[in-house]
């Protein structure tokens, strides 16, 4: 529909331009020393209508390219987003086909990246959290506390941290401790701050069994009960 609209406002200019060549509206004269040219009106019109469309043509000729290197910087940044993007969705699959060797090893590249972090620290915190994850499950105590250390990060205006994050996994990997205490302090603060986060009670409820708290154990199994967080069965075995 819409190329049929071009074809026929084609057609009418074209009409248009044929009956005006055929009147005859009268001459122009310009006079440039030591020139003088006469040309019919018609002329004159059609040449100014061409110099004017040759103008347009070359401003935008001329945004056209002035407009090329941030083009290609976006190009850039889009084809390295779509390959941090791969790179990030690789380790998730390493991580949970049990490659955690690999997730270690690919999260340095992902971490030495200079640029994830100003482009995309959200992704460096989800490659954090998978890198801290697999260097639990492989016993590398140390790496993993450095981990939970840079997303704990609390200096200002840090854009890597993510404490939630940091307080989650560091109760997870004290509960596989069996230090329940300690998992409990990491989870207070959110405990604290957002009651509607089924996963944080859940852990709760798994530290509180450790460290024999059996009140509090019953209070959140009757509240993940009534929220359907956990099986009947559990239930009635808490």
């Amino acid at each position: 529909m819409k190329g049929l609209a071009i074809f026929l406002l084609a057609a009418l200019l074209l009409a248009a331009a044929v009956v005006m060549l055929d009147l005859n509206l009268g001459n122009l004269t310009l006079w440039l020393p030591p020139y003088r040219i006469d040309m019919s009106l018609q002329l004159a019109v059609f040449s100014l209508l061409i110099i004017f469309v040759g103008l347009v043509v070359l401003a935008l000729l001329v945004i056209q390219l002035a407009s090329i290197p941030a083009r290609v910087n976006r190009f850039r940044l889009h084809r390295t987003q779509n390959q941090r993007l791969g790179r990030l969705a690789a380790l998730t699959i390493d991580y949970f086909e049990g490659r955690f060797a690999r997730v270690v090893k690919e999260s340095r590249g992902l971490r030495e990246d200079t640029g994830l972090l100003r482009d995309s620290p959200a992704t460096l915190a989800a490659a954090d959290a998978l890198a801290a994850r697999a260097a639990h499950q492989l016993r590398g105590t140390r790496l993993r506390d450095e981990l939970l250390a840079e997303l704990r990060d609390d200096s200002v205006g840090s854009p890597r941290a993510d404490t939630t994050l940091a307080a989650l996994l560091e109760a997870e990997f004290a509960l596989d401790d069996h230090r329940g205490q300690r998992a409990l302090s990491a989870l207070a603060p959110l405990i604290k701050g957002d009651r509607r986060n089924v996963h944080t009670f859940r852990l709760a409820l798994k530290a509180n069994q450790q460290q024999g708290n059996w009140d509090e154990v019953l209070r959140l199994g009757k509240l993940l009960e009534n929220r359907r967080a956990i099986s009947a069965v559990l239930a009635t075995e808490i």
